[in-house]
C-alpha cells in the first residue's frame, strides 16, 4: 500500500441511515420542481434512496444499487471500471440528466453521457430518481428523466469514519470522512480509493482488465443570515480503466494492452434568500464541469476528449397565495469541447467547438383542494446552434382517501446533439455529422400509490415517442465509416412498473419491483424493430433482516430479461442482430457489530456464478466476495 492508499484510506465516509425505495409523502424531493417538493405532489414516478441501502447493501459502485431501480437498465462493458451505460424506459443514455449537488454531470466529452462506472457509492445521503420527461424545468438531456445525487454534508461537532475492504481479484478498497461544524456553518471532507485487477473482459484469452479510481469530496454550509444559505460543493475523480479492443478478424473484443483514463472536477456555489414568511424566495447557483478523457495504446496515448462546462441560474419564487407558487428561473450555460488525435489522409480528429444555451423557466404548483396539487412547467431554449425550442409539462396528483392516491403527467421532452455526434472523428470506425437536429419526445404517464399498514404498492403505466432520433451506427458510403443521423419516423416507449415495500416485522423488511418496457425504432424499410440492448422484463427483490443488537443481513437479486444486440463481423459481412440470454444475479451483504463504532463486513456477489453479457462479446465477472471493517470515531 502506497502513502496515497494509507492517507485516503483515513477518510472514506460511512453511510449509516435509513433504507427507503418508496415515494414517502414526507419526503421532500428537491427535482420534483424548480423548489423542492413534497414526494406526495410529484405528479410522476419518483424513487428516493437513501443512505443504509447503501449501508446494508455494501455496493461500492453505486451501478450495482441503480439496476435494481423500477424503469432503469444497465449495459455494462466487461469488469469492474468498464463503461456502464443507464437507460430510463428504453431511452438512450444520454437521455438521463444526473446532478450532484445541483452540478449537471453529464459529460459533454463522453457524448453526453454521465460516466457511472466512475461514481461511487460513498459520501452519498440521498439519490432522486424522476422519471418522464423533465426537459421543461432542467432542458437537454432531461428527456426520460433526471437523477439527482445528494452528497452528505458536515454536523455539529467533529466525527468521521473509516473504511476497509478486500477481496477478490485482488480488490482494495478504502478511506473515510471527517465532519464538523458549529452554529451557523458545517463542513465534509471525504475520500476514497480503490484498486483491482478485475476480471477478463474478453470470451478468450486470460489478461485481466484492471482498474482503480480517487474521489475526493468536500462540501461547506454557512448561514449568512437567519434567512441567507450559502453552500459550497466540490467532488474530483480521477479513474483509470484497461478495455479490450474488438479484433477486426472476429469483430469480437480481443485482449489487447488499451487503457482508458478520466478525470473530472465539478464545482458548485448556491446562495439562498428565503425569509420566513416572505412570498418572494431567491436561488443563485453558479456551477463548473470539466472533464479530460484519453485512451492509450501500448503506453501511448492515441486519442483526448475533454469539456469544459460552466452554468449560471437564478429562480426567483412567489408564493401568489397560499398553497400556490409560482417560480421564474433563467438558465445559462457555455460549454467548450475539444477533441484530439494523430490526423491522417482519412481525416483529422483535431478541432474545437463552442456552444451556448439559455433557458427561460415558468412553473407553477397549486394546492388546488385538500386532495388535488397541480403542476405545471414551460420553458424556451436559446441555443447558439439549433433552433428555439419549448418544452411544456403538466402533471396532477390526487389523494382519493387517506391510502390511494391517483397521480398523472403529460410533458415533452428535447435533446441537443452531442459534440461527437456532429464532430467527432475515430479513425476506422465514426466519422460525425454536423448536420444533425435535437431529438424531441412527448410522453405521458399514469399511476398510482395504495399506501397500506406498514406497506406500500406503486403501479405506473408509461408511453412516449422519439423524433428525429440519432442513430450513431449509421454507415456511411462515402467514407467507409459510421456515422450519426437523424432517422426518420418515430421512435415508441411504452411499459408498466411495479414497486412493492413490506415491513414484515420490526426485523424483516421486503422490497421489490418488476419493469415492462416495449422500445422500438424505425427499421428504415417503413416498419419498427426493438431498441438494442432493452431487456423487455426486468425484476428485483432485496430482503433486509435487523436485529436488535445490530447484526443483520441484506439479500438481494436482480433478474434481466432477454434482450437484442448487434454483432459486427469482418467486412465484408452484414452486421446481425443477436439475441443477450436473460440472467440472474444474486447477492448476499451480512454485518456484524464488534462495539458501538466497529462493525464487520462481508458480501458476495453473482453468488449463483452466473455467466451473462450486457453487451455482446463482452464478458462478465463471476463470483466475488469481499471482507470490510468499518469505524466511526
Amino acid at each position: 500500500m502506497n502513502i496515497r492508499q494509507i492517507l485516503l484510506a483515513s477518510v472514506l465516509p460511512l453511510a449509516f441511515s435509513p433504507l427507503a425505495l418508496a415515494e414517502d409523502i414526507d419526503q421532500i424531493v428537491i427535482t420534483g420542481l424548480r423548489t423542492p417538493l413534497p414526494a406526495g405532489d410529484v405528479a410522476t414516478a419518483v424513487t428516493v434512496i437513501d443512505g443504509a441501502d447503501l449501508l446494508d447493501r455494501q455496493s461500492f459502485q453505486l451501478i450495482d444499487i441503480l439496476r435494481d431501480v423500477p424503469g432503469l437498465s444497465v449495459a455494462r462493458t466487461g469488469s469492474v471500471g468498464s463503461q456502464a451505460q443507464v437507460r430510463l424506459r428504453g431511452t438512450e443514455a444520454n437521455h438521463v440528466l444526473v446532478l450532484i449537488d445541483g452540478v449537471e454531470v453529464n459529460d459533454p466529452a463522453s457524448n453526453d453521457e454521465f460516466l457511472f462506472e466512475h461514481l461511487t457509492a460513498t459520501e452519498i445521503e440521498r439519490i432522486e430518481i424522476i422519471r418522464g420527461p423533465q426537459s421543461a424545468l432542467w432542458g437537454s438531456d432531461a428527456v426520460a428523466g433526471v437523477i439527482n445525487i445528494v452528497t452528505r454534508k458536515g454536523g455539529e461537532t467533529p466525527s468521521g469514519s473509516l473504511l476497509l475492504e478486500a477481496g477478490s481479484f485482488d480488490t482494495l478498497r478504502g478511506g473515510g470522512s471527517f465532519r464538523t461544524g458549529g452554529e451557523g456553518w458545517s463542513l465534509n471532507l471525504g475520500g476514497s480509493y480503490s484498486e483491482s485487477e478485475g476480471s477478463n473482459a474478453s470470451r478468450f484469452g486470460g489478461e485481466r482488465d484492471g482498474y482503480d479510481n480517487t474521489t475526493l469530496q468536500a462540501t461547506f454550509g454557512l448561514d449568512l443570515t437567519e434567512a441567507t444559505t450559502l453552500s459550497l460543493t466540490s467532488r474530483y475523480v480521477e479513474a483509470s480503466n484497461d478495455y479490450d479492443p474488438v479484433n477486426f478478424l472476429t469483430g469480437l473484443p480481443a485482449d489487447g494492452d488499451r487503457v482508458g483514463e478520466t478525470q473530472s472536477w465539478l464545482n458548485g456555489l448556491t446562495l439562498r434568500a428565503a425569509p420566513e414568511g416572505a412570498v418572494l424566495s431567491h436561488l443563485f447557483k453558479v456551477s463548473s464541469f470539466n472533464s479530460d478523457n484519453a485512451n492509450l495504446s501500448n503506453g501511448y496515448k492515441v486519442g483526448t476528449t475533454a469539456a469544459d462546462r460552466v452554468q449560471a441560474s437564478y429562480d426567483l419564487s412567489w408564493i401568489v397565495a397560499e398553497g400556490h407558487r409560482v417560480t421564474f428561473a433563467i438558465d445559462h450555460e457555455k460549454t467548450d469541447f475539444e477533441q484530439t488525435g494523430a490526423a491522417s489522409i482519412y481525416g483529422d480528429p483535431n478541432y474545437r467547438e463552442t456552444m451556448t444555451n439559455t433557458g427561460y423557466v415558468v412553473d407553477y404548483a397549486g394546492d388546488l383542494s385538500a386532495a388535488l396539487t397541480l403542476t405545471a412547467s414551460v420553458r424556451r431554449d436559446v441555443n447558439s446552434e439549433f433552433e428555439d425550442v419549448t418544452s411544456w409539462r403538466l402533471g396532477g396528483a390526487y389523494d382519493i382517501d387517506d391510502h390511494l392516491r391517483l397521480r398523472g403527467s403529460v410533458g415533452t421532452g428535447q435533446k441537443a446533439p452531442s459534440f461527437i455526434d456532429r464532430f467527432g472523428f475515430f479513425a476506422d470506425q465514426f466519422l460525425g455529422n454536423p448536420n444533425l437536429k435535437p431529438e424531441t419526445s412527448k410522453g405521458f404517464e399514469i399511476g398510482f400509490d395504495h399506501r397500506f399498514d406498514k406497506g406500500r404498492l406503486g403501479i405506473t403505466y408509461f408511453q412516449s415517442e422519439l423524433e428525429d432520433e440519432i442513430n450513431g451506427f449509421a454507415f456511411d458510403f462515402g467514407s467507409g465509416l459510421f456515422t450519426a443521423i437523424n432517422m426518420d419516423g418515430k421512435s415508441h416507449r411504452k411499459g408498466v412498473e411495479l414497486s412493492f415495500d413490506l415491513e414484515v416485522t420490526e426485523a424483516l423488511s421486503v422490497a421489490s419491483s418488476y419493469t415492462y418496457v416495449d422500445a422500438d425504432e424505425p427499421d428504415g424499410l417503413g416498419g419498427e424493430k426493438q431498441e438494442l440492448r432493452r431487456p423487455q422484463h426486468s425484476a428485483s427483490a432485496q430482503v433486509d433482516w435487523q436485529s436488535v443488537n445490530g447484526v443483520g443481513a441484506t439479500l438481494s437479486a436482480s433478474y434481466v430479461g432477454e434482450a437484442k444486440d448487434v454483432f459486427y463481423p469482418p467486412w465484408p459481412l452484414a452486421p446481425e442482430v443477436v439475441t443477450l440470454d436473460a440472467y440472474t444475479l444474486v447477492s448476499l451483504a451480512g454485518r456484524v457489530p464488534v462495539s458501538d463504532r466497529v462493525m464487520l463486513t462481508a458480501r458476495v456477489e453473482n453468488a449463483l456464478d452466473e455467466t451473462y453479457e450486457d453487451v455482446f462479446g463482452f464478458a462478465t465477472p463471476g463470483v466475488q466476495g469481499y471482507l470490510g471493517l468499518r469505524v466511526r470515531y
